[in-house]
């Protein structure tokens, strides 16, 4: 039987997608005609539709010569599509494919076939010189006498290769027209050939893998060819400009940077490739780099794997060259052999694609769970504990996995008798049950009927959870505690402690047989009688109990903190803390301190950090001998601030360290087993005006501060201009028990000696929801197969047709996208700007979070929902983080001891397993309500959150998250009927409504910043001054010589100032506002 010639290529193709496989194939007709007109065709094999589904493009018949890459291509196309469409395996060598191997294929994978892309030169080849290699161009710089290009030269990397290469490289490559094999023709992508391989890739972008057939040398080859592969200097690549000149000289500096996953991923693909091919026969292929051959430019494989690099918006494909035999034309007798040994590899190459899609593991939610929280929710009848843990599995289809709708589900079998595992339903990431390829998590609550689950002998009990989805295992260690120690509850949800309650107290007001006094000097008494009371009546005071919702309501009217220091009735308004602290024990407990700390905004991570202590930080003794809670730093700003029972130290006279809170240091007395509770709290004085705490931390980090300090972000500020970034605060309690240390690493989910109350509510009315955050960056230097942190949204019961954006300026969307391509079979994240993702809500929509160093990501969520909702629904988006965690796999109890016989045996190290675990979290509310009863509050926020804005520094992480939060804000003015062009700064919130001209509103516009320049005329007089703001400098005129002296001082003296002018005199000031204070002045000596 002869090679297929240039028609008889065309004819299987047309035969491969005609009845009865018509059904599951398509053939592609490519644009390009070739320089002899001719047509050509690839066919796409897959059952089924969908980006999820990886593609798979193997293309052939590039050099003329090569005789026998259609052959293979065509052969390794209809042995698998017959086999498909009987339903039947088939066997090479040693090596079966099951019927439903090549079911999963077909079902699951998207197969590109590119058989013949150089019809030309192959008729040519065959017909007139057997050892031709290029196509058959005849136009300029080529002619009748010099015909061709090397098609596999004339692809997009480093084509012009005389610029990028050293002088010494031995590339094979040419520039020469009349070069007979290697011309790389007059530009990339010059040749319809080429073209047309581009054009498969630029129009199915789920291929993620790619292999060029050539001959011959029996190698696998996989990027890079243009010089030896490096994993640890990114910045040494191909599209580095500084390395010009240097490249594809082996052994010398200059080494081409490849991520070590991808580099792991394609050796292991490469070698699965390489044992396919020797299942039939023996044949021995070697697996190597490109540049182990030789060194080129313009080839199709690293062209292939060079576009994610150069195009954030494309996929990455991991990409091979097959040099198959062992000469270019074998006799077919032995060619049929080689076309069996390729079809062979090809496919364990597509199955393992497939399979390496597949992932299955657990995120703990609840870890570790304590004896002590376990009995207490039995007394109130809160177990099950709900969203104890979730079970992701990924690259399936519904099918695959038995799964019907939410309601099918995952089991987990419980492995210690007394705890009971129950899934409760699963959700997928499409939002639907159909045929593609996506990511489902499945949910499970753990119940206790009884404490035998808690009967091991020592403090802790490592238990090993284990599940199988599709055949993919995976394990996680669950860890049980018997602690006699305080504790606080975290209830369901974790982030929402029913054990740390907020509220908000008037002037004259009672709470739990307490009465709140006229003004801030009674705010410290009163929450120390709170405390007091509630403690002696065991959680109940003046006929209020701690645990009623209707007293301690979760609703953001009643436990809202206030940024203004009044309510939107100008009434003085104190925000307050209390935390419920439990003890179980024989021996009582003494000396045990809770120190309470507010957040900049929602947070993901709270990780325990003390010692040495960064936003947990603290001084070892204050004047009582006590240590006591000091603000939280960052980098160079404040993340936390301490709050207290006793009344705040003035810093601008002491420093931190001397402040004493002697009441949130109590004992507790044992009554012989029974539980104990004591009460702790604070006054959260975060809205008052008082200067605490610069915007940027000084060299006396912990005071006092000078309010006269000759750098401005040095000077003490109020509370909530050093800190709050957001409308809602988190709330973090901190249980101090020094016979029980908190490990580090710990944080208020999985830890019960922290607390936390970490949610934000945004009310709509016809505008989108809004809140600020901060999320861990993923560790830097992760190790090879180890995967990134996520963002686990769960949008709840959002309503269909929300969507919502995530901006993170310290991070490009199209890194996030990329990263996403790799780690999940789809995704619905989209680039929105360069710093800005946009998803459609519904069900669970995960966001991978790149490295990063030691400061959090600073970060806005946007929540656009449909208008005209129902007044009086609430909706809720839960945030979480989830990172990596790892354990030892629980060994079997030993056998019984042997009698009869004694010998030594090996010992065994339990397995390492890897699982993922819940960092943190917060929540999202979104409550419906008329917009008209949301203007005024909303107008209130945006006056004080504009004067926040006022002390936040340009170069602060901050100041592009709060802009834009600034802008949403305003928006949500806008929609609520207000017009926020007519709203000042206030510290108060009361940014007065400028008087109207003729009955209409007075349009006046607002620029801060500092004065850049002055201006004088030719005769030396002062004509106007120039601002640089944050949108450019602009230009005030004035010719007043009392704003000349105060231009002059500000100017000299650096200071922030707000000018304001008429929105149709822009350029004449009508007032001046100085923000800092101007330095004192000094005595001349």
């Amino acid at each position: 039987m002869p090679y297929l010639n240039v028609t008889e290529v065309e004819s299987a193709l047309a035969a491969a997608t005609a009845a009865p496989y018509d059904t599951f194939t398509q053939l592609i007709a490519l644009p390009n005609l070739t320089w002899e007109g001719r047509q050509c065709h690839a066919i796409k094999i897959a059952n089924g539709s969908g980006a999820s589904r990886p593609g798979v493009y193997l293309l052939g018949g590039v050099h003329s010569r090569e005789w026998g890459s259609p052959d293979i291509l065509i052969n390794f196309v209809e042995q698998l599509e017959q086999a498909y469409h009987g339903g039947m395996g088939l066997t090479f060598g040693s090596r079966t494919f099951s019927a439903a191997d090549i079911k999963t294929i077909v079902d699951t994978l998207d197969i590109i076939v590119f058989p013949q892309a150089n019809p030309d030169g192959r008729n040519y080849s065959m017909t007139v010189d057997a050892m031709w290699r290029k196509n058959r161009r005849t136009a300029a710089p080529n002619s009748a006498a010099c015909t061709g290009v090397d098609v596999n030269r004339n692809y997009d990397f480093l084509w012009n290769y005389p610029e990028y290469f050293s002088p010494s490289a031995a590339i094979v490559d040419s520039t020469d027209p009349c070069d007979y094999q290697l011309y790389h023709g007059p530009s990339a992508f010059s040749e319809p050939e080429s073209s047309n391989a581009k054009w498969i890739f630029d129009n199915f972008p789920n291929v993620g893998f790619f292999i060029d057939l050539h001959s011959y040398g029996q190698d696998i080859l996989y990027s890079w060819g243009d010089d030896q592969d490096q994993t640890s200097d990114p910045t040494m690549n191909f599209h580095n400009p500084a390395y010009d000149g240097q490249r594809g000289v082996a052994g010398d500096a200059y080494k081409e940077y490849i991520p070590s996953d991808d580099l792991t991923t394609a050796v292991q693909l490469a070698n699965t490739f390489r044992d396919g091919i020797q299942a039939v026969r023996g044949t021995a292929y070697t697996v190597k780099s490109a540049f182990d051959l030789y060194p080129t430019a313009g080839t199709s494989d690293d062209y292939a794997y060079s576009r994610h690099f150069t195009d954030g918006n494309t996929g990455k494909v991991i990409s091979y060259t097959l040099e198959w035999g062992a000469e270019f034309h074998p006799p077919y007798s032995e060619m049929q052999n080689i076309i069996q040994e390729i079809t062979c590899g090809l496919l364990a190459f597509c199955l393992s694609v497939r399979k390496r899609i597949e992932h299955c593991a657990f995120i703990l939610n609840r870890n570790p769970i304590g004896q002590d929280e376990v009995d207490a929710r039995r007394t109130t009848g809160d177990l099950p504990m709900q969203d104890a843990f979730r079970v992701v599995v990924d690259g399936f289809t519904a099918a695959e996995l038995g799964l019907a709708g939410p309601g099918s589900t995952l089991n987990v079998a419980s492995p210690v008798a007394g705890m009971t595992i129950t899934c409760t339903g699963n959700t997928s990431d499409t939002g639907s049950y159909g045929t593609q390829i996506q990511r489902f998590t499945f949910d499970y609550s753990i119940d206790f009927p009884d404490d035998s689950a808690f009967g091991f002998a020592g403090a802790t009990e490592d238990l090993t959870l284990n599940v199988t989805a599709g055949g993919v295992p995976a394990s996680a260690l669950l860890t049980l505690i018997k602690q006699p120690d305080p504790f606080l509850l975290h209830g369901d949800p974790a982030w929402l402690s029913i054990d740390l309650r907020v509220f908000a107290v008037r002037p004259h007001e009672t709470w739990f047989g307490a009465t709140m006094g006229a003004d801030a000097s009674a705010a410290p008494g009163f929450i120390q009688q709170v405390m007091h009371n509630l403690t002696a009546g065991k959680g109940t005071a003046g006929g209020q109990s701690f645990d009623d919702p209707a007293v301690l309501s979760p609703d953001e009217d009643k436990s809202k903190l206030y940024l203004q220091p009044n309510d939107e009735h100008n009434v003085p308004v104190f925000n307050f803390a209390l935390a419920k602290v439990h003890y179980i024990g024989l021996i009582g407990a003494s000396n045990v301190r809770v120190f309470f700390r507010l957040r900049q905004t929602q947070v993901t991570y709270a990780g325990f950090d003390y010692p040495p202590g960064g936003q947990y930080r603290r001084a070892s003794s204050n004047p009582d001998g006590q240590p006591i809670a000091l603000a939280g730093i960052q980098g160079n700003e404040y993340v936390t601030v301490p709050c207290f029972a006793n009344g705040r130290i003035d810093s601008t006279t002491s420093s931190m360290d001397q402040q004493t809170d002697g009441h949130n240091i109590q004992s507790f007395t044992a009554i012989g087993g029974p539980e104990v509770d004591n009460f702790y709290g604070c006054w959260l004085d975060i809205n008052q005006p008082d200067l605490r705490l610069p915007v940027e931390v000084p060299p006396q980090q912990d005071g006092p501060f000078d309010p006269g300090d000759p750098n401005p972000n040095f000077r003490p500020v109020s509370l909530k201009q050093a800190l709050a970034r957001n409308l809602h605060l988190c709330l973090i309690a901190e249980i101090d028990f020094d016979p029980t240390p908190i490990p580090l690493g710990k944080d208020p989910s999985n830890w019960d000696k922290l607390a936390q109350r970490n949610i934000a509510w945004s009310d709509v009315g016809s505008a989108q929801a809004v809140t600020t955050f901060e999320i861990r960056p993923t560790p830097m230097g992760l190790p090879a197969g180890q995967t990134p942190d996520e963002l686990m949204i769960d949008w709840g019961s959002t309503p269909p047709g929300s969507t919502a954006q995530i901006y993170l300026p310290a991070v490009k969307a199209a890194d996030v996208l990329a990263m996403a391509t790799k780690m999940y079979t789809s995704h619905r994240l989209t680039r929105l700007d360069e710093h800005t993702l946009q998803c459609k809500t519904g069900g669970i929509t995960y966001v991978p979070v790149p490295p990063g160093g030691n400061i959090n990501y600073a970060g806005l969520l946007s929540v656009v929902v449909p208008e005209h909702l129902p007044h009086g629904n609430t909706y809720t988006v839960a945030v979480r983080q989830v990172t990596n965690a790892f354990g030892r796999r629980t060994p079997p109890p030993p056998p019984p001891p042997a009698i009869t016989e004694r010998r030594r045996t090996a010992v065994v190290e339990p397995a390492q397993i890897e699982w993922r675990r819940v960092v943190g979290a917060f929540q999202l509310t979104i409550p419906v309500k008329a917009k008209a009863t949301l203007l005024k509050r909303e107008e209130r926020d945006y006056s004080v959150l504009l004067w926040i804005a006022e002390a936040i520094p340009h170069h602060n992480r901050w100041h592009p998250v709060f802009s834009r939060y600034l802008q949403r804000i305003a928006g949500r003015v806008s929609a609520f009927g207000g017009n926020p062009a007519h709203i000042l700064p206030s510290p108060t919130g009361e940014g007065r409504h400028l008087p109207g001209k003729e009955g209409g509103p007075e349009a006046r516009r607002a620029f801060t910043g500092k004065i850049a320049g002055l201006v004088f005329d030719c005769f030396g007089d002062f004509e106007g001054f120039l601002l640089d703001t944050e949108d450019g400098e602009r230009r005030f005129s004035s010719r007043e010589k009392d704003l000349a002296g105060l231009a002059e001082r500000v100017w000299r003296e650096r200071l922030r100032i707000t000018v304001w002018a008429e929105r149709d005199e822009p350029h004449r000031p009508l007032s001046i506002i100085v923000r800092e204070p101007p330095a004192p002045l000094r005595r001349r000596l």
